[in-house]
């Protein structure tokens, strides 16, 4: 029997990891009740401090700065960053993250900003420093300051990366 720490490092190094987000969307969806007590938990134990998280996206030609796009329904989670200048690197066309986007048409970087309920928060950067997420193939993701939301926002407003 797995204790309930090694279920949730398990599903969050699968969202770090794993190139096949539908797998990790139901895993969420799956573990759903667990995973948000389990955060729920973390907040109490490992508190942080509420602010604005930061996500970069490319999408195509037809978007605008200002325009509102809905969350992806299928969605489970959504990542985001306390780090404005990481998410900026998401949302950079010339990135090497961006080669398979940029081959869909997808070429126009923007920012979107959000600023979380607590029980929105699947899990954030500093519970991994805790929790020794980071180790081995896993270190690489501190740097890019996560955190995974719970993919309860309904639309998010699209802000230019010069902001």
């Amino acid at each position: 029997m797995h204790l309930p720490i090694t279920h949730y490092k398990r599903i969050i190094h699968s969202i770090f990891a794993n190139p096949n987000g539908w797998e990790n969307d139901i895993l969420v969806f799956k573990y759903n009740s667990f995973l948000r007590s389990f955060s729920s938990i973390l907040m109490r134990v490992y508190p942080i401090k509420m602010q604005t998280m930061y996500r970069g996206i490319l999408l195509g030609s037809k978007h605008r700065i200002g325009d509102t796009i809905p969350a992806i329904k299928e969605r489970a989670y959504t990542s985001f960053s306390t780090s404005k200048s990481s998410a900026k690197d998401f949302a950079d066309p010339s990135s090497p993250l961006a080669i398979f986007l940029n081959l869909q048409g997808k070429s126009n970087g923007f920012l979107i900003e959000h600023s979380p309920l607590e029980s929105e928060i699947l899990f954030h950067h500093s519970w991994g420093e805790a929790m020794n997420i980071y180790t081995d193939f896993y270190e690489g993701f501190k740097c890019q300051k996560e955190v995974i939301l719970f993919n309860d926002i309904p639309s998010f407003v699209l802000r230019s990366t010069n902001e």
